[in-house]
């Protein structure tokens, strides 16, 4: 069973004095709460979210909102949903795109300045720090970009087939959209990297430097259906063309999958680049998986429980250090209840209980390359569970259309 790596901590704690965001509605005399993009008016409404409390927002990858019971509501995050700007004021990350004036469109308010060509021959260019990535996909058509919303670019093919772009919170995310059977099995891109090298770990892809230090990933291969309930894998094979500075990556779909009956068209196929955030990531969740027969990754795009072949038995290790580092929350006394968010990618049919333990073992960090199945003591936690769910489609469709899941984890928060 598979879990996105868009993580969430939920804190409830005890209120103290709030420094409140209020935003003025259009009816005279009346004050609206405007949640940021990421949480969107819905959820907060559901949540009961009235109020923003930047004044207990500590680190670049919380936000803290009040609740109608006058408690306060901490959510942090595995990414920054934040940045500090030019003029050193700390700024919500936009996902909208803007116009770049010369046909193309750019990432607007974001750490990371991503520009998405008019044409698809010129690419999409990456920029952060010192960081310089452009990848360009193989076409035999020169398409030319159009938006097709505030968060949307797209690149149309031959009406069958289009590469469709969106910004994440650390880079961006391409969508091949195939709407419906073509019998194309491979996608190449060429990948210009300014210096970096394209790594292979754990059967993820990295940008590193010439020390080792991952500089960015390139997400896992993974292919959505029209209904979720026959995703899959794709797989991603990468030649060198220029040492440090060309590759060539090839997305390979199995055949036989793109003519099944149970795969409804159309298809995403969903590759991401995103960058390694180091110090700006400060206090963000960090996560793992452990494999017990092959090594570990902590910047790839998943996370995993379960068998899973041919890596063995697979275990996702979690740690929130945005609860100390440093944190609004300064007592276990003021935790009322604390909840993990995960979200589940293949939407499998045959149900899978997936616990959730307190770890007790060896000290880690997703950062640290030699972190892995025999070094951590994966089978040091808690024997009693903090919680579980029993993970199919039925049950995440039920839950919350995106197939989300939360874990109790306030016994361990609290700790």
């Amino acid at each position: 069973m598979l879990f996105a790596l868009s993580l969430s901590l939920f804190v409830n704690a005890s209120a103290v004095a709030p420094d409140v965001e209020l935003t003025e509605t259009a009816d005279a005399g009346e004050t609206a709460f405007t949640p940021p993009a990421i949480v969107g008016a819905e959820e907060a409404k559901e949540n009961g979210y009235v109020a923003r409390i930047r004044s207990e927002e500590t680190n670049l990858n919380t936000f803290v909102f009040q609740n109608e019971d006058g408690t306060h509501t901490m959510r942090l995050y595995d990414f920054p949903v934040k940045y500090v700007d030019e003029k050193g004021e700390t700024v919500d990350i936009s996902l909208d795109l803007k116009e770049a004036g010369d046909g193309g469109f750019r990432s607007n308010r974001h750490t990371v300045d991503v520009k998405f060509s008019k044409n698809i021959s010129d690419g999409i260019s990456l920029t952060y720090g010192d960081i310089s990535i452009k990848m360009i996909p193989e076409s035999e058509e020169n398409a030319e970009v159009k938006r097709k919303d505030e968060k949307t670019v797209s690149y149309p093919l031959d009406g069958k087939t289009s590469y469709e772009y969106n910004m994440t919170y650390a880079g961006f995310k391409e969508d091949i959209v195939v709407t419906e059977y073509t019998g194309q099995t491979e996608y190449e891109f060429t990948v210009l990297t300014n210096g970096l090298a394209v790594n292979e770990t754990g059967g993820s892809y990295y940008l590193i430097d010439e020390e080792g230090a991952v500089k960015a990933a390139i997400g896992d291969i993974i292919i959505f259906t029209a209904d979720e309930r026959n995703n899959t894998f794709g797989g991603l094979t990468c030649e060198t063309v220029e040492e440090n500075r060309e590759y060539k990556l090839t997305v390979h779909v199995d055949g036989k999958y793109l003519c099944d009956e149970k795969t409804v068209y159309p298809i995403r196929i969903d590759p991401t680049i995103e960058v390694n955030y180091d110090n700006n990531g400060a206090g963000a969740i960090e996560d793992i998986t452990l494999n017990s027969l092959d090594t570990s990754s902590g910047g790839s795009g998943a996370i995993f429980a379960g068998k899973r072949d041919p890596y063995g038995v697979s275990r996702a290790l979690m740690k929130f250090p945005g609860l100390v580092y440093p944190s609004s929350i300064t007592s276990d006394t003021q935790i009322i209840s604390a909840t993990v968010e995960v979200r589940d990618l293949m939407c499998e049919s045959t149900p899978l209980d997936i616990y959730v333990h307190r770890f007790t073992g060896s000290t880690w960090s997703e950062n640290d390359s030699t972190v892995g199945w025999n070094t951590v003591s994966p089978n040091s936690y808690v024997a009693t569970p903090l919680d579980y769910k029993t993970v199919s489609y039925s049950n995440g469709q039920l839950l919350n259309p995106m197939y989300r899941y939360s874990f109790d984890i306030t016994d361990a928060a609290k700790v």
